[in-house]
């Protein structure tokens, strides 16, 4: 599938994501200085427990810039927003559970999947058309993975903490 830049700054229309891939491997290459020895204290003794505040705090700060329409705003705190997935996806690297690369590629895989209508054989007439195929490719997910998360419904996964 070819892809044009979003933007002049996106570099060379061959690749449009090389610059952003090397900007994201920037990131995680500074995330891990800083949380190695030598590096901030801080960062080091972060846990996923420790960053759930955080997490939110820059969900409703992106929510805020939406709201207020300020593009510039809206850019810097989805860049926050972005370090602490990097910052959670570290935190499992170092306990040998995922890796940020793992992260990336499940949600590459998830929305082609979600998406027959454009990486398979199916159609959608309409964007209702094409909603309808993401939620029963989620119930067939849901099943995937189990009696109780096939029971859980809509509302699986979204945790009982959230405001």
């Amino acid at each position: 599938m070819d892809r044009a830049p979003t933007s002049p700054a996106a570099g060379d229309p061959r690749q449009p994501y090389a610059a952003a891939g090397r900007a994201f491997a920037g990131l995680c290459a500074t995330l891990d200085r800083l949380r190695a020895p030598g590096g901030c204290a801080w960062d080091r003794e972060q846990t996923w427990q420790s960053l759930r505040a955080c997490l939110i705090e820059e969900a409703y700060e992106v929510v805020d810039a939406i709201d207020v329409g300020q593009p510039h705003a809206l850019r810097d705190e989805l860049g926050d927003l972005l370090l602490q997935v990097v910052f959670l996806a570290a935190i499992a690297a170092d306990g040998g559970s995922f890796t940020i690369d793992d992260v990336v590629a499940g949600l590459d895989a998830k929305l082609q999947r979600r998406h027959p209508h454009v990486f398979g054989d199916a159609t959608a007439l309409d964007a209702k058309d094409a909603l309808r195929q993401w939620e029963a490719e989620k119930v067939r997910e849901r099943q995937a993975a189990g009696p109780k998360a096939a029971k859980a419904g809509r509302f699986a996964g979204v945790p009982r903490a959230l405001p």
